[in-house]
This record gives C-alpha cells, sequence and structure tokens, in this order.
C-alpha cells in the first residue's frame, strides 16, 4: 500500500470526541483503467474548521499528481509538498486557514483525489487509518469515527459482442462470416487480412438482437492468410477481437472448400459442460486445447490424427475457476479459435 496523506492544520488542537461525526471513503465502481475521483466524505453534526487524514490506496493504483480538489472550502489554503523521507509517490496536502474559518456545510464531500484504476478487475480497499482528525472552530478534535471504501474495478465493456467467426472457401474466394449477439454504438467493421484491412462493413449502431454480417475476399490466392476482425464505435474507438483470430488455407482449386473450422461451441456461458462442435474439410492431425486469457494451456482436449468430416468433443472444467477461456483447434499453422465463459 502506498500512502496519500492529506494534513489539515489548525493551532491548538487538542483532543475530545463527540458522537456522530465521521469521515470515509465513498464507495464508487470504475471500469478498468479508468481516470475517476476517490472522494473523501465527513458526516458532522458539527462545525467544522479543518482535518486531517492518511489514506492507504492499493499499489496497482496510480495517483494523478496535483490533481486534487478541495470541495466545500471557504477561504483555505490548500498546499501540495512531498512528505520528508517518502518515496516520489507519497504525498502531502496542507488546507488551513488563518485564523480558522468554518467549511461550508456540516456533512458532505470535503476533498476528491484523481485516480487511475488498476487494470485487473476486483474489489480494492482504500483505508483510513488511526490519525484522522476533525478539528471544530476552536482546534478541539471532534471526530467519533472513520473508515475506509471499497473501490469496484470491472472489466471494461465491449461494443459488441462477437459469437461467431469462420472462415470457408468458395468457388469465388473466401467467405467470411460472423454473428453478434448485441451491439453498441457499433459504426462499422474492419476485416484485416495478415495485419492489412482489406474491408470496411457497416455495424448495425446499436441492437440488442442478434446480427448476422459477411464478406467475400475475392483476391486471396493459394497460400496461408490470417484473418482478424475489429469493431469501431461512433466515436472512432478500434476494438480488434484478437481471440477470434482465424489461420486460413487457401487450396488450389477453388472449387474445393479447404480449412479447418470451430462450428459452434455451446451453452455459452455454460456450467458444467460445454460441447465444442469443429469441422475439417480434409483429414489432418490436429490439437484441441482449452487456453486461458494469460495464454497458458489450461487442458489440452485431443492431440492426434481426425478424419475430414464434423466432429465434437465435451470439455468439463472442473476445478477450473470460473471465467473466460479460449477453445484453439489447431491443424499445422492453420488455427481455430473461440471464446467460451465459464459461470461458476
Amino acid at each position: 500500500m502506498k500512502k496519500l496523506c492529506m494534513l489539515f492544520m489548525l493551532t491548538g488542537c487538542v483532543s475530545m470526541l463527540i458522537a456522530a461525526n465521521t469521515m470515509n471513503v465513498v464507495p464508487v465502481s470504475v471500469n478498468a483503467g479508468e481516470i475517476f475521483w476517490v472522494e473523501i466524505n465527513i458526516d458532522n453534526n458539527d462545525i467544522f474548521a479543518g482535518y486531517q487524514c492518511d489514506i492507504d490506496y492499493p499499489t496497482s493504483f496510480t495517483y494523478l499528481n496535483d490533481a486534487v480538489q478541495s470541495e466545500r472550502e471557504n477561504g483555505h489554503t490548500l498546499q501540495k509538498s512531498e512528505v520528508s523521507g517518502a518515496d516520489n509517490d507519497d504525498i502531502r496536502l496542507l488546507c488551513f486557514s488563518m485564523p480558522a474559518v468554518a467549511f461550508d456545510g456540516n456533512s458532505g464531500t470535503v476533498v476528491s483525489v484523481k485516480f487511475q484504476a488498476s487494470n485487473t478487475p476486483g474489489e480494492y480497499n482504500f483505508l483510513l487509518n488511526e490519525d484522522v482528525v476533525i478539528s471544530n472552530m476552536t482546534g478541539t478534535d471532534i471526530i467519533s469515527g472513520y473508515s475506509g471504501g471499497t473501490i469496484t474495478v470491472t472489466e471494461v465493456p465491449l461494443p459488441i459482442t462477437l459469437a461467431s467467426f469462420t472462415a470457408a472457401q468458395t468457388g469465388e474466394g473466401v467467405r467470411l462470416t460472423w454473428e453478434t449477439a448485441s451491439e453498441t454504438e457499433n459504426d462499422h467493421f474492419l476485416v484485416y487480412r495478415d495485419d492489412k484491412v482489406i474491408a470496411t462493413v457497416p455495424g448495425a449502431g446499436t441492437s440488442s438482437e442478434p446480427r448476422s454480417y459477411e464478406y467475400l475476399d475475392r483476391t486471396a490466392m493459394p497460400g496461408g492468410y490470417t484473418y482478424v476482425l475489429a469493431d469501431v464505435t461512433l466515436g472512432g474507438t478500434e476494438h480488434v477481437h484478437s481471440e477470434r483470430t482465424l489461420h486460413f488455407q487457401v487450396g488450389e482449386d477453388p472449387t474445393v472448400p479447404s480449412g479447418i473450422a470451430l462450428t459452434s461451441v455451446y451453452p455459452n456461458p455454460f456450467n458444467p459442460s460445454v460441447v465444442i462442435e469443429y469441422a475439417l474439410t480434409f483429414p489432418a492431425d490436429i490439437g484441441i486445447s482449452i487456453v486461458n486469457t494469460r495464454g497458458e494451456t489450461v487442458e489440452r482436449l485431443f492431440l492426434g490424427p481426425s478424419p475430414a468430416g464434423e466432429h465434437s468433443i465435451t470439455w468439463h472444467p472442473g476445478d477450473c475457476p470460473g471465467g473466460i477461456y479460449i477453445v484453439r483447434l489447431n491443424a499445422g499453422n492453420i488455427f481455430s479459435t473461440e471464446k467460451v465463459v465459464f459461470l461458476k
């Protein structure tokens, strides 16, 4: 934990506790990596003129220098300085008035501090330590209690939920098809082939209904290609769906379909098991594995020769933690992937 010291000084401060004068960190929910304000709140029955508090915050959060704003002050001075003997991330803020001046109102947010949230979803505690002080007009400490607050970090919601992305060779070229389960402010899709944009396909804007799309790549010659799909919001933000990257082999005879594909993964989300259906247009030595979001292989479901045709296999996660996993099917250097969610 790093410490952000906020010290509000008044002369002649002594300790005397009076009920119902408390200080706390206001709980809030933010997206991973989001820049936000942490608010310190005072719930007071009495007029107060100053306060002091130390905040301990998780190291995965970033304090943004000079990003502090005092609320409801009334002629007070707010100063920032480094804490003596502390590292560069520890900061001290001084707020005072000479002579003592009452804050505007007894209760509510008194100061806000700007942070960048952790990139990892979860619940994080911002703590107040025992040095908390609320001072009244005579310099008396009137605090009766204090508490930290929980900052909940959630995964950033994507503009679309991509249900499938597949490729198949036809007599006209490589036909790419994909389906979305929902879309939010989706302006258009970008189709990448070997890291270059080859097509733009209009999106559905905002929709809670499944939508189907396709694009025919007529310029693909015999050989191997990598296809990736991206969506672009109305605001111009691009999201690349690398978890559904397609590695596709175009055959010499364009009239003969060629490739491998995960045709269906259901149910999704699932518990306790998921059925994985796949198709091969040629006999091949294949591998089917489950990979977590860190790229680590969790389980290898199949490794060996498989005939052409449609096949299925079932995955039972067992003791695996709930979350997002990638089903990975490969035949040599040809790959097909599908994202699944294990509910536990």
